[in-house]
């Protein structure tokens, strides 16, 4: 009996255990009521040691149990403790313990149990911050995984832990981190815990392969470098999501905010994903290491850190018709030439703040500048007064030292390595080679006729070779190693303006630049036979080409300020690889000698300096070029349709039903210059505001042949027009001749009802819900108020000057406040409740010239058009208190701004870039 007992309880077991690993699940029948201890050994662990564990086995056909240890190893040591097991020997219900050893493996035990690796949310340390990890689909599509809580604690090491779920990471799919609010316990990054927390209302995320993340383990950190990195490739994420190409797009990215973090020659995912703030700060590229509070500050105030940096360091206006910048040669002064007679000298070292150290007048057109190789000497092309050598060893007080009439006007110079030769670009004249040697009086050596107006030259490395950029017609290649024969070798013909030309080091390539053609890239190896290599449309009129030191790129200045870095790596394939907006009309531009500034001479602006350390910029929807100066946009009622009023060019009538993909789907080509346009309820009319002539009416019913049925000359200049909620009144802002009310209700027959002369300029009307008051942006009289109860007869309320000068104004939905874009004083928030006694509130003073303003449905945002910054967002919730939250740099200059119904789409008429659609939730995840 107790043979069969044994062997029936046995195999019983053994084949559950085989079965179902440590899921053990038997039932074994006796004949009898006796029972016996019963060993079976059963190994949860790698190890050997057992203990004795209690289960129950029914081994009768009775009710009577006794206590039979079973031995359950259930850790990952080599200890095992007592587990209570019940086995059904019987077809009673009686039950004795009986030991036996069961052997569950590690393997066997991952559904219980899982290994946790932990990742760490750095900001500082943030303590109690929500984390969601998110699955990448293959079509970009987020899937919520897994949400955590950080770990909060007594220390440092210890704050800001969360599970990273490192056991269901795939390795060849992306997942998304994302960290919100919770405290930050070292908001300086000094490893010290804080005493006070910083409250943390913003995101941090981090994106990655699986395989990337579980190479790191728990050395992962997501911290504001993940962010960083994340903002740059968020619309890539979004919008057009491929995981082949995304790995690509996201190394590129991590390469533009940080170095090499692990040391090991290279700097990818692995890199971002253990960067530790406290740690490995220097790492940074330098734009954002000189923005270190920055990016901390804006993301505990819940925003955007990519969309609050200016590109723009300082500046300092040397007046109008900036031409040319060079550096001296420890980067610490810039030599700037103006047009006019004028060369000044500026200190660089803080380029937040630079300052004038001195300047000289000349008697020419001064439009190039070479320094000598110790910075004592600046050779000035000066136009009809020849090459001018001025001594600037005493940078306060610069010197005429002396003078080479070259006969032609002098465009450009370069020198010699040697500094005993300069190469004049000399006009009409060709290149006109001077000896140097006696400072006080050059002489000439030669000269050569390029047959075109020259205007740039460039030397090859060895000094033989001169490139003469053509007014017209390309560049010629000159021999001058004999200085007084210069003979020409070559030429490259271009039929359009050739801006400027450079030279690879190894003086096997030509790179230039045109009118038309952007950057041409020529081979120049034999220069009796020039081949070009390829080109890239920069799609504006490039005016100049800078290499990069180690020639990879190169740096196209556009004329529709742009500053397009094409990446020339591969000349037969040059790509672009970033874009920055430039001050308007920039012609000329040098660079830091490490490549992280760029020093630009504006023809209104003087001076600028601009960081480009981060080879990026922000990135919009989509633009289309409307090929005049767009103005306004206004929206149709349904959101497909967008009305640009376009300067010169009139009307263009565009489809934005895909923000993506923009097509035009007709235009009107008005007398004057459209600066604004305004829509009637049905969508079937437009009024346009024409300049000098006045108001126009267009039926739009047909988008793509847009006719004028009626017009109204307001004797002055219509800049600005809004309807009357009946839509039988047109306001007209009429420039000098003030409001001009015009009755429209025979939109083929407009006739003046009634207007008042405001005293100043106006430019913007802006009407009362009720349609009794209107708000006029009155140039420099500031904000006027009329009463517009009798159209017949319109009566100033009040004003209020605003200091600056009023272009634009919005109203509060409650029409209590008005927002006054006031050019260079930025936004103005007034009182209007009382007409009589308007009280300012509070302004936003912006670093540029604001032009628009349109506000966000619910009040609490206002969305600036500000010339170059583009689109910059305020919050407005506190109006004593506005305050920055972001800006979208657009390409050129930014003159109007609205929303879109739903307020996730901004519509931004940008001069040269026409019409420009941003994307206002590109970051919400």
């Amino acid at each position: 009996m107790m043979s069969r007992c044994f062997k029936s309880v046995f195999v019983g077991v053994f084949v559950a255990v085989i079965l179902l690993g440590c899921k053990i699940s038997t039932e074994v029948t006796l004949d009898k009521n006796e029972t016996s201890s019963i060993l079976i050994e059963v190994n949860t662990t790698d190890k050997n040691e057992t203990s004795l564990t209690p289960i129950e086995v029914n081994t009768t056909d009775k009710n009577d149990t006794s206590l039979t240890p079973i031995e359950v190893n259930t850790t990952d040591k080599n200890e095992t403790s007592l587990t209570p097991i019940e086995v059904n020997t019987t077809d009673k219900n009686e039950t004795s313990l009986t030991p036996i050893e069961v052997n569950t493996t590690q393997e066997n035990t991952r559904e219980i149990e899982r290994t946790i690796i932990q990742a760490t949310a750095k900001l500082g340390n943030l303590a109690n911050a929500d984390v969601t990890i998110y699955r990448v689909e293959d079509d970009g599509i987020l899937i919520p995984l897994y949400t955590e809580t950080t770990s909060n604690a007594k220390t440092l090491s210890e704050i800001g832990k969360f599970d990273m779920h490192v056991d269901a990471l795939e390795d060849d799919t992306f997942y998304l981190y994302k960290i919100t609010g919770g405290k930050d316990y070292d908001s300086n990054d000094d490893g010290n815990l804080d005493a006070t927390p910083t409250e943390n209302n913003g995101t941090i995320r981090a994106i990655a392969k699986g395989s990337d993340l579980k190479a790191i383990a728990d050395n992962f950190i997501v911290s504001y470098t993940t962010e960083l990195v994340y903002e740059q490739i968020a619309a890539e994420l979004k919008y057009n999501f491929n995981k082949t190409t995304f790995t690509n797009k996201l190394q590129d990215a991590i390469k533009k905010v940080i170095m090499d973090i692990n040391g090991d020659g290279n700097i990818d995912e692995k890199d971002m994903l253990i960067f530790n703030p406290q740690a490995d700060a220097t790492k940074l590229i330098p734009f954002y290491k000189r923005q270190i509070k920055t990016i901390k500050d804006t993301l505990h105030k819940g925003n955007i850190p990519i969309l609050n940096f200016s590109y723009k360091l300082g500046s300092y206006d040397t007046g109008r018709w900036t031409m040319c910048v060079k550096l001296s040669h420890d980067g610490t002064k810039a030599f700037v030439a103006k047009l006019y007679n004028d060369f000044t000298i500026i200190d660089i070292n803080d380029s937040a703040k630079p300052i004038k150290i001195g300047s000289l007048g000349t008697s020419g057109y001064t439009c190039g500048i070479s320094l000598s190789s110790d910075d004592t000497k600046a050779y000035v092309a000066d136009g009809t007064n020849g090459l001018v050598v001025m001594d600037i060893n005493d940078p306060a007080h610069p010197t005429k030292l002396g003078s080479y009439n070259t006969k032609g006007r002098a465009q450009d110079v370069t020198l010699s390595s040697d500094g005993t030769k300069a190469y004049v670009a000399d006009g009409d004249n060709g290149l006109v080679v001077v000896d140097i040697n006696d400072s006080a009086h050059p002489t000439k050596l030669g000269s050569c006729n390029t047959s075109g107006k020259a205007i740039a030259v460039s030397l090859s490395s060895d000094g033989t070779k001169a490139y003469v950029a053509k007014e017209r017609n390309g560049f010629v290649i000159v021999d001058v190693s004999n200085s007084a024969n210069p003979t020409k070798l070559g030429s490259y013909y271009i039929d359009n303006s050739t801006n400027n030309v450079v030279v690879s080091s190894d003086g096997t390539k030509a790179y230039l630049v045109d009118g038309k053609n952007g950057l041409v890239i020529v081979d120049v190896s034999d220069p009796a036979h020039l081949r070009k290599v390829s080109s890239y449309s920069v799609a504006t009129s490039a005016k100049s080409v800078t290499l990069s030191n180690d020639g990879t790129k190169a740096y196209v200045l556009g004329s529709r300020n742009d500053l397009i870095v094409v990446d020339i790596s591969d000349p037969a394939n040059p790509t672009k690889f970033c874009l920055f907006s430039t001050p308007i009309e920039a012609n000329g531009i040098a660079f830091s000698s490490d490549g992280t500034k760029a020093y630009i001479a504006s023809l209104l602006k003087g001076l600028v300096i601009i960081d480009i350390s981060n080879g990026t910029s922000i990135t919009k929807y989509s633009s289309y070029n409307t090929a005049g100066n767009a103005r306004s946009v206004s929206l149709s009622s349904d959101g497909t349709k967008a009305y640009v009023a376009d300067g010169d060019n009139g009307l263009v009538i565009m489809d934005i039903s895909d923000p993506t993909s923009l097509f035009k789907l007709g235009s009107y080509d008005a007398v004057k210059w459209t600066t604004y346009v305004a829509l009637s309820s049905d969508g079937t009319k437009a009024y346009l505001a024409d300049g000098m002539n006045g108001l126009i009416v267009l039926d739009i019913s047909d988008p793509a042949n847009p006719t004028k049925v009626g017009s109204y000359n307001t004797i002055g200049e219509a800049q600005y027009v809004a309807l009357s909620n009946d839509g039988t009144k047109a306001y007209v802002a009429d420039l000098n001749n003030g409001l001009v009310i015009v009755d429209i209700s025979d939109p083929t027959n407009p006739t003046k009802l009634g207007s008042l002369n405001t005293a100043g300029e106006s430019f913007s009307v802006s009407l009362s819900s009720d349609g009794t008051k209107a708000y006029i942006a009155d140039w420099n009289k500031g904000l006027v108020v009329v009463n517009i109860s009798d159209p017949t007869n319109p009566i100033k309320l009040g004003s209020y000057a605003t200091f600056g000068y009023a272009w634009g104004v919005d109203l509060s939905s409650d029409g209590t406040k008005a927002y006054v874009a006031d050019g260079t004083n930025g936004l103005v928030i007034l009182d209007i409740s009382n007409p009589t006694n308007i009280v300012k509130l509070g302004a936003y003073k912006s670093i540029d010239y604001i032009l628009n303003v349109s506000l966000s449905h619910d009040g609490t945002k206002a969305y600036l058009a500000a010339w170059e910054s583009g689109l910059v967002v305020v919050d407005i919730t506190n109006p004593a208190s506005p305050t920055k939250l972001s800006s979208y740099n657009t390409i050129g200059f930014a003159l109007d701004a609205v929303l879109s119904n739903n307020g996730k789409k901004a519509y931004v008429a940008d001069g040269t870039d026409g019409l420009d659609i941003i994307d206002l939730t590109l970051y919400n995840w």
